[in-house]
């Protein structure tokens, strides 16, 4: 945090914002104003709102922005006049609304846009986050299990795969995962389905018959519909051996990359060190680590085009990005998703993905579970 000179503010509300629902302590419609001045925090909020969240929100500092000394009607008046009085720096995020920056400009306030503060706020989690998230990690690992179930209990005719005689698609899979979430108040936004050649598409939303002998993977945003949290695990699963042989030593090639990212996943180590260092391993194994068009475009080659995992919490992609560009170290309270992969855009692709939170230890795998990817069926 910057000194005394400094003015940490923000306006949304806690839909648009996971920093003002992470200050707040529960969701609200309505834009509000967020103030630390020195270390202070404080929200200013309209008279509607004011009772309710000083009885029940989690900060105990809420002012009513009608008491600001000229308030006449205008929020946005009121507030400028009470920051032009600080004689301070304000710092604001970068997804703080446009017009109101503006405003704040012309009023000959000294307004810069600097993300750390708030992104710190969100990197870090609490002890009430944690139980949140492995709570949301508990309901995952259950539904990996059903799925691995529905699997084993599919049959095979004319080289297409059955589930109680319908054949089995990538949607009645997703809405068959989506229900047994939804009983459970957990809710998957955006589960991907991916089979054969659509699963070299990362978040591939085409849906299409599931084959045997083909990799399938499943990959589920899991969010906790009461308060908010996400993981995100992926799995690789083929019914039956692959056709195509080098799917089974591709997967455990992945597997084991993906236990030496964890390895190196500790506090006090640079994430951009551990990705080059898992770039390399994989570049050893002819996996390319590449978004050039000349890689992607060919029918061939091994390539993992995206990042080897990224923050998550109450948004499924936050910072930080575990690529060759971080500038920041793993650190205790950290929760990510790890998830390398490879594709090969001829015969599709395998991902393993698991939610993890840094400690003094290492990286705690809070998804862990059953890694079986040839499924045979009972």
């Amino acid at each position: 945090m910057k000194n005394n000179n400094y003015i940490y503010f923000h306006y949304a509300n806690t839909k648009d914002s996971s920093f003002i629902y992470k200050k707040l302590g529960f969701q609200i419609p309505t834009n509000i104003f967020y103030i630390n001045d020195g270390g202070k925090e404080y929200f200013y909020v309209p008279v509607f709102e004011y009772e309710y969240l000083k009885k029940y929100s989690k900060n105990i500092n809420i002012r009513n922005i009608n008491e600001l000394e000229g308030f006449n009607e205008s929020y946005f008046d009121a507030i400028i006049n009470f920051l032009k009085e600080k004689r301070k720096t304000i710092i604001v995020p970068a997804l703080f609304p446009a017009w109101l920056l503006m405003k704040i400009r012309k009023s000959d306030i000294n307004i810069e846009i600097e993300d750390y503060y708030f992104f710190q706020t969100l990197l870090f989690k609490n002890s009430r986050e944690i139980r949140m998230i492995k709570k949301t990690a508990n309901i995952a690992r259950d539904c990996l299990n059903y799925i691995e179930n529905i699997l084993t209990k599919t049959t095979i005719k004319n080289n297409l795969i059955y589930y109680k005689r319908k054949k089995l698609s990538s949607k009645l899979l997703s809405d068959m995962i989506v229900l047994f979430l939804i009983n459970r108040d957990m809710v998957c936004e955006f589960p991907t389905i991916a089979c054969g050649k659509y699963s070299y598409y990362p978040h591939c939303q085409i849906n299409h018959i599931l084959e045997p002998e083909t990799p399938i993977v499943v990959d589920l945003i899991i969010k906790d519909r009461n308060n908010g949290y996400y993981v995100d695990v992926s799995r690789t699963y083929c019914i039956g051996k692959p056709r195509y042989n080098k799917f089974i030593n591709l997967y455990n090639s992945i597997k084991k990359i993906k236990s030496e990212l964890e390895k190196n996943a500790y506090p006090g180590k640079l994430i951009s060190s551990t990705y080059h260092k898992i770039a390399t391993l994989m570049s050893n194994q002819d996996i390319k680590i590449d978004k050039t068009s000349s890689l992607i475009k060919s029918n061939d080659n091994l390539i993992c085009y995206h990042s080897l995992g990224h923050g998550i919490g109450l948004d499924f992609h936050q910072l930080p990005i575990i690529d060759g560009n971080a500038k920041v170290s793993f650190e205790e309270k950290m929760v990510l998703a790890f998830e390398p992969g490879v594709y090969i855009k001829k015969y599709g692709g395998i991902r393993i993905e698991d939610t993890y939170l840094i400690t003094k230890k290492g990286a705690e795998n809070l998804t862990r579970g059953k890694y079986n990817f040839i499924i045979n069926q009972k």
